[in-house]
């Protein structure tokens, strides 16, 4: 919901938390108030995103976020499963920020190919990647069951059935998600995992009913700076 909302947890040079805003504040209000009235299901950090469809597959959720492996999935359960073939369902495009309804933070391509610029060989790299984005290869790749979806829209038009028009309907965000946001140093990594813990907490603290969001973002601002401080220190010991 973070990334969805575009917003940032550290400012660029992350020297400083920014959770203290009426933006973190409403989206954590809207968070905890969904789990605690059971309309988020919460599921145990060690789960994979198999383990995550189960309540869905079960009927005990009514919409899972999930890739183009999960149609599959479907109706692999349908013809092993009695109960599963009279499982109607569908596909939906990633809820999204009313300020910006056309974009998804969760629209990303997973394979760039390009050519490098100190490459000895450009031409014939340059022939290999348009090759590998050719309308015959794409339409090759588009018939392997391997959970992806290729970029150029129109190919594969449907799995199992099911239209893959809300996989194309929306485009990347423009500013970086949450996750970028933090970015991918050794500090920030260091970060992540000393911070992790505390919002976990708070949250908790938020959902039963012990503390207020505003409390909650008093105590993640102090503890949320100090986890980055130790971070640095520690990057810097290296």
């Amino acid at each position: 919901m973070a990334s969805s909302s575009g917003l940032r947890l550290l400012d660029a040079k992350a020297d400083r938390l920014l959770i203290n805003s009426d933006g973190w504040k409403e989206a954590i209000k809207l968070v905890t108030n969904a789990v605690r009235d059971k309309f988020i299901y919460l599921q145990a950090s060690n789960q994979n995103s198999e383990e995550m469809a189960e309540a869905f597959y079960r009927g005990q959720a009514t919409m899972t976020i999930n890739g183009p492996w999960l149609a599959k999935e479907l109706k692999a359960r349908a013809l092993f499963d009695s109960a599963s073939k009279s499982f109607e369902w569908d596909i939906a495009t990633m809820p999204v920020d009313p300020s910006s309804p056309d974009e998804s933070a969760n629209v990303h391509v997973s394979e760039i190919y390009a050519v490098s610029e100190d490459s000895p060989n450009k031409q014939a790299a340059w022939e290999f990647v348009k090759f590998v984005n050719s309308a015959d290869m794409v339409s090759a790749a588009s018939r392997t069951a391997n959970g992806k979806l290729p970029a150029r829209s129109g190919v594969l038009k449907d799995i199992e059935g099911k239209s893959t028009e809300p996989f194309y309907l929306l485009t990347p965000k423009t500013t970086p998600s949450f996750e970028e946001s933090l970015g991918s140093t050794a500090a920030s990594k260091e970060f992540n995992q000393l911070f992790q813990p505390v919002l976990s907490e708070e949250l908790q603290s938020i959902i039963d009913d012990n503390q207020t969001v505003e409390e909650a973002i008093a105590v993640l601002e102090v503890k949320g700076q100090e986890a980055l401080q130790k971070a640095k220190s520690k990057k810097a010991e290296k």
